[in-house]
């Protein structure tokens, strides 16, 4: 037996244990309410951070039916990126400006209606012709400056138009990056649809990078 045998059988041996360890560690969430996850029983869950996962993950355990303890090390706040501190009577969130898939139908959408919270939790639509405001230069006293306020629409297509129309003598490579960019993008969702029903996230996004053929300095 030749070393390309031995490489060939030791992939498709690494290939079939993966695969029963993601079957094993697969938790289909949002069920109807007559299916369960586990035939046992209720289960006494510890999850570890009160930050936005922490406190998403331990609401959906509770809410299909197990005991569930969050722990903080933080006594008066919840953790992470999930607190409001208040500084002179105003609040600020610490998480994120900007989040996705909370659309109609998309996966927090269902999440938050799974949890029965969707109403007391309503989500803002983006401005779709400038989310984002970004200043380009500097603001100084005296001399000459310049100082242009943008506003960031939605979307690759637009902001692409926009940024050729502040800068039209850079519109050449404006237009290679936006189409590198658009092409990137456009092949990830792709990879993404085909292979999300069986595989998560960050693991999808580590092999997207990895198994490629052109190297990742590229």
């Amino acid at each position: 037996m030749n070393i390309s045998e031995l490489i060939e059988i030791s992939r498709k041996k690494s290939e079939t244990t993966l695969k029963e360890i993601r079957e094993q560690l697969a938790i289909p969430y949002f069920r109807t309410g007559e299916q369960t996850l586990w035939d046992e029983g209720p289960r006494n869950i510890v999850v570890i951070g009160s930050g936005i996962g922490g406190m998403a993950a331990a609401a959906l355990f509770a809410r299909i039916g197990h005991r569930v303890t969050v722990l903080e090390s933080n006594a008066e706040f919840i953790g992470g990126h999930g607190r409001c501190p208040s500084v002179n009577g105003l609040r600020f969130s610490m998480g994120p400006q900007y989040v996705w898939e909370f659309g109609e139908g998309r996966i927090g959408d269902r999440f938050l209606k799974f949890l029965g919270i969707k109403e007391e939790n309503p989500f803002i639509p983006m401005q779709p012709d400038g989310f984002e405001r970004i200043f380009i230069g500097d603001r100084k006293d005296g001399g000459n400056y310049c100082c242009a306020d943008f506003r960031v629409p939605l979307g690759l297509g637009p902001f692409r138009d926009e940024l050729k129309v502040l800068f039209p003598d850079e519109s050449d490579p404006i237009d290679a990056l936006f189409d590198d960019m658009i092409a990137i993008f456009d092949t990830y969702k792709s990879f993404f649809r085909n292979h999300a029903a069986t595989e998560g996230r960050i693991l999808l996004a580590t092999k997207f990078l990895l198994a490629g053929r052109v190297p990742m300095s590229m």
